[in-house]
């Protein structure tokens, strides 16, 4: 223990005299060929959710943009000006200047160790890879999403996409029909109710989601609770589930009042309770307390094209704010702008190194082709 302290110790003052280096990180390169694409993630701008709490953030995306290199969820230490954490099995060391009193900025970003070699390398500024803001300081509505049909009703839309893995050449076809159905009472409050009805082609499976969530401020949709219910066919036997949660306290979603090259961390808890009904056996019930924590940012507006047409959208991307978690991925989405639906979605996950592919192939909003 004695000894790692003083590694560790050793390491961060050697970064806080080194002179500025280049070198370089992609997750599927080495070490030293990766800092250039580190810098390519920039989105500048100021970084206003405070430089500890911005480090953290920094460190948590790049333990899943980078896993290979920062392959573990490791908690942070102090040493003079720098926040950094060190990855024992791979020898790397990811550290931050978050106090004043050096000769180095605030803010600077420096990697070392292992493949990085035995002096630091200075990455550049955190702005140049995210640009977290304080879910309070969010904006007006950024308007790629439709945030006016949750103050009415009636507005209906239906997605049909093909779904396929990176790890097969089966192509899936799924579709989403979803409906905003008005206002109703939920947990004693007045609410917009949406209906999200998936199917799968070639299967009788399905699963119908109720939303239940309100347009409480300019770029904020709050989340009050859902029900699930699912029929799922096996062997000639079917199970159905119903599930019901309650989010714990409401969830203000802020990703709706993001400018572009903005970051938002977020989670969101709920208790939801789960009946698990199969003819022939009693129901089974399960209650749990969930929580999603992660790093919603919006890069911008990118005009793309998929089976259904070709069409203006905003991209965001959604990374799960620990890497501890086997399920923890990188998620892109291409939102038309203006109505919220995602034509186009990918998902990685690290970890598990695979991948999944979403593309639409026909929209419809309110009966007519989109």
């Amino acid at each position: 223990m004695l000894q790692y302290l003083a590694r560790s110790v050793m390491v961060v003052a050697g970064m806080a005299l080194a002179s500025c280096g280049g070198g370089g990180v992609d997750s599927g390169a080495t070490a030293g060929q990766s800092v250039q694409p580190m810098r390519a993630q920039g989105s500048g701008g100021a970084v206003p959710l405070g430089v500890v709490d911005s480090a953290e953030v920094l460190m948590d995306l790049a333990e899943v943009r980078y896993y290979p290199l920062f392959p573990a969820h490791i908690a942070s230490q102090s040493f003079g000006a720098f926040r950094f954490r060190y990855y024992e099995s791979t020898g790397h060391l990811l550290g931050v200047v978050v106090e004043q009193g050096s000769e180095y900025p605030v803010g600077s970003v420096y990697v070392m160790g292992g493949g990085f070699g035995n002096s630091p390398v200075l990455v550049g500024p955190m702005s140049a890879f995210a640009n977290p803001v304080d879910a309070s300081a969010t904006g007006d509505d950024n308007g790629c999403y439709d945030l006016a049909a949750y103050d009415g009703s009636g507005k209906h839309v239906v997605l049909t996409r093909t779904y396929s893995t990176g790890s097969t050449s089966t192509t899936s076809t799924q579709t989403i029909d979803s409906s905003w159905g008005g206002f109703t009472s939920f947990q004693g409050r007045q609410v917009q109710a949406v209906t999200r009805k998936t199917t799968n082609q070639g299967s009788t499976d399905t699963s119908t989601v109720v939303s239940y969530s309100a347009h409480t401020a300019p770029g904020e949709l709050t989340s009050y609770g859902f029900t699930t219910d699912t029929k799922s066919t096996s062997f000639g036997t079917t199970t159905n589930y119903h599930s019901e949660a309650t989010y714990t306290p409401p969830f203000p979603d802020h990703l709706y009042g993001l400018g572009i090259g903005q970051s938002v961390v977020e989670s969101d808890s709920y208790t939801g309770t789960t009946v698990q009904t199969r003819f022939g056996t009693p129901p089974i019930t399960t209650t749990s307390q969930i929580s999603f924590p992660r790093i919603n940012t919006y890069l911008g507006r990118e005009t793309i094209t998929v089976p259904a047409g070709t069409y203006e959208t905003c991209k965001f991307e959604t990374i799960n704010s620990t890497s501890a978690a086997a399920n923890a991925g990188i998620n892109m989405s291409w939102i038309a702008v203006g109505t919220g639906i995602s034509v186009k979605q990918t998902a990685n996950f690290p970890v598990s190194r695979t991948s999944s592919t979403y593309l639409a192939t026909s929209i419809t909003v309110d009966g007519k082709p989109f």
